[in-house]
């Protein structure tokens, strides 16, 4: 049988959209640091 019309979950749905949007965010600024770390040279320092 067909549910209702009227889609159930929403509030999980909005909840996973926005998570993955973070996610996206913090993808693309974390590659953002990345390149710009990989770009400025190493600073003299203790090896960790």
């Amino acid at each position: 049988g067909c549910g209702p019309r009227k889609r159930r979950g929403s509030h999980r749905d909005t909840e996973a959209r926005r998570r993955s949007r973070l996610r996206a965010f913090v993808l693309s600024a974390g590659m953002r640091r990345a390149t710009r770390e990989a770009l400025k040279p190493e600073p003299p320092g203790p090896p960790l």
